[in-house]
């Protein structure tokens, strides 16, 4: 978390981790801090899934249909500054290559621009939420690659 941030709590998060084949629930914790007058709430994923930092997407429409999703969420993954291991979990969920972990973290209902905030993903959800990280994967792929068949 960054200087100046408050431990507040923390909120479950579904990671698909290079070292494991199936996509697991994991508690993060969270801060809260003051963004230009705004409050921020920091999820905090360095340890044990991003030692060497993380870049993330927010995804909050569906990526094949754009229908709005009733939940945003924000999926973390490695940057490979560092050449991170390969996702086993990614390869045997939806059978395609991946290096290092994946993290989805779920915005609370009342997350503004102004008040930045978390919750649990549920884990009656962690299916619909793998589903849309398939097809953002997907979506990825073809946008890097074109149609790529492993």
């Amino acid at each position: 978390m960054t200087e100046g941030c408050v431990r507040v709590k923390d909120v479950e998060v579904l990671a698909l981790l290079h070292d494991n084949i199936t996509p697991t629930v994991w508690h993060a914790p969270t801060g809260t801090s003051v963004d230009g007058g705004n409050l921020a709430e920091e999820v905090d994923l360095s340890v044990p899934f991003f030692p060497n930092g993380s870049v993330s997407a927010l995804i909050c429409t569906n990526p094949s249909s754009t229908a709005p999703l009733p939940y945003a969420y924000r999926l973390y993954m490695d940057p490979c500054h560092v050449v991170p291991p390969h996702n086993q979990c990614i390869e045997k969920v939806f059978g395609q290559p991946w290096l290092g972990n994946v993290v989805i973290v779920r915005y609370a209902r009342n997350y503004t621009l102004e008040r930045k905030c978390f919750c649990n993903v549920q884990k009656h959800e962690c299916e619909i939420i793998i589903g849309l990280v398939g097809e953002w994967l997907n979506h990825v792929w073809k946008k890097a690659f074109g149609e790529v068949v492993f």
